[in-house]
């Protein structure tokens, strides 16, 4: 919080001031739930936790009014130049790595005592371990004398000892990160988006590519708003694509669906679900955000994508379906050949539920023939699975489904009897919510076992149901045997 400094909340329903000063950075304690690393203005770091404040941890003398670091995992590289206890210190404590005009490496374990020492520390020998210090603090490198202060970090997941920095317009590369700091090596990345002109700002490594990285720039660039390379900025890609041109502010991915890439924009949020491509097609993402920009993202247990605003709180995007399951429940009369049933959600493409040649790869329909679409057989069910364009809570939603005939002149028994309906919801980590069950079971006569008949040409007709996870069936009583928008009378 601006000049309020970083506040934190343990068991009492209020929120308690930990120091004055300028907020920026907090990162979770991955060693307990309850605790958590944050920054202030001028290199000052804190540890907080239910039980335990520390006064700073360390303080960076800096200039600088941010001070980003991350909380690296645990990796015996990284503890190359520690000995004795300092190393046992650490082992059992957590590792950030931090930035102010320089890049630094901190070890701390909130279990032994507090020790903060003041300035750079020595290095650790065998005759200096320099026990009494918790935590432990080495300076990386230094930075060129012109170069501005680190802005964001980004290590690269799966390798602690190497991270990328942004400072101003400036990129770094930082490799074999240790507190031993003898083999640091610092490279400065140029060309592409980094042209020493424009600023640069947050960026993110893929989780399953150590060598793709993305880097946003800073400001209203029309068409120059966010960057991708797949080797390590040797060569770059523009993703912008169909962005606006609004500043954009945080990248996050997904660890579960490396492909997805998350927005935090002055304009809401946004998604891509191909892993960035040229002429990329972003997509709005949610609904009921206040009007503000979103300033920070981040994925949390659930999985839940987490927004932070500017000065309007936190938000939690519901549950988001990555694709549906349907299936289809078929009466006493289906549809010919050269017919199809086309389905369509809020806000999606048309799918093509009847197999046919006349839809895509990715069940999307198209407007061609439909050429020798096969019969469906009475009394027949059909389950299909199609991936949504956009990931999507499906809330407040219908789906409708469409008879589409091809051959162009009507035929008396071009109709479909749907029997019933299921549709599913279908979280990236294979989690499935019904979202509509509803059906008119076939009696023994074969009678009143449909929910809605659906006629070709000359008059096609469709049928539309709501969607709900929290009431999917109850959700279309309204009209229990032929939904909400019953085509016609059925059976006939």
């Amino acid at each position: 919080m601006q000049d309020n400094g970083p506040g934190f909340i343990s068991s009492a329903p209020a929120w308690a001031q930990l120091v004055s000063g300028d907020g920026t950075y907090v990162k979770a304690d991955p060693q307990n739930a309850n605790a958590f690393f944050t920054s202030i203005n001028f290199g000052n770091l804190f540890y907080v936790s239910a039980s335990k404040q520390t006064p700073p941890l360390v303080t960076l003398t800096s200039p600088a009014l941010l001070a980003p670091f991350e909380v690296l995992p645990p990796d015996s590289h990284l503890l190359q130049g520690l000995i004795g206890q300092a190393r046992t210190l650490v082992e059992h404590g957590s590792v950030l790595l931090a930035g102010t005009i320089d890049p630094w490496l901190i070890g701390y374990d909130p279990l032994w005592p507090s020790n903060p020492c003041q300035g750079p520390q020595p290095p650790k020998t065998k005759s200096n371990p320099d026990l009494t210090c918790n935590p432990q603090v080495v300076q990386l490198t230094k930075l060129p004398s012109a170069s501005p202060a680190i802005n964001y970090i980004a290590s690269v997941p799966g390798d602690p000892t190497t991270a990328y920095l942004s400072a101003g317009s400036v990129l770094y590369f930082l490799q074999d990160i240790s507190f031993a700091k003898k083999n640091v090596k610092l490279t400065q990345i140029k060309g592409g988006p980094v042209n020493g002109t424009d600023l640069l700002g947050h960026l993110a490594v893929s989780f399953t590519q150590p060598r793709t990285l993305y880097l946003i720039k800073i400001g209203f660039l029309e068409g120059q708003k966010i960057f991708k390379t797949t080797n390590a900025g040797q060569s770059w890609i523009n993703i912008s694509g169909n962005l606006p041109n609004i500043p954009l502010n945080w990248i996050t991915l997904d660890p579960l669906n490396p492909d997805f890439l998350y927005l935090a924009t002055n304009a809401g949020v946004f998604v891509a679900t191909d892993g960035g491509v040229v002429n990329e097609k972003w997509h709005s993402l949610g609904t009921g955000l206040p009007h503000v920009p979103v300033t920070q993202l981040t994925i949390v247990p659930g999985p839940n994508l987490m927004a932070a605003t500017y000065g309007r709180n936190v938000w939690m995007l519901a549950e988001a379906y990555t694709s549906v399951g349907i299936s289809i429940e078929t009466g006493n009369d289906d549809a010919r050949d050269n017919t199809e049933l086309w389905v369509t959600i809020t806000g999606e493409r048309p799918f093509c539920l009847k197999p046919s040649n006349n839809a895509n790869p990715d069940g999307v329909c198209n407007n061609n023939n439909g050429g020798s679409a096969p019969d469906w057989n009475n009394w027949t069910t059909s389950s299909q699975e199609f991936k949504l364009h956009t990931p999507s809570t499906l809330t407040g939603t219908d789906i409708t489904i469409t008879l589409i005939e091809h051959n162009g002149f009507a035929q008396a028994d071009d109709n479909w009897d749907i029997q019933g309906i299921h549709v599913t919801g279908i979280t990236a980590q294979n989690k499935a919510t019904p979202l509509l069950e509803i059906s008119n079971p076939r009696n023994s006569n074969n009678q009143n076992n449909c929910m809605a008949r659906l006629k070709g040409a000359p008059n096609p007709s469709s049928v539309t149901y709501h969607l709900s996870a929290s009431d999917p069936s109850g959700s279309n009583l309204s009209n229990p045997t032929f939904g909400r928008t019953p085509p016609g009378s059925c059976p006939q």
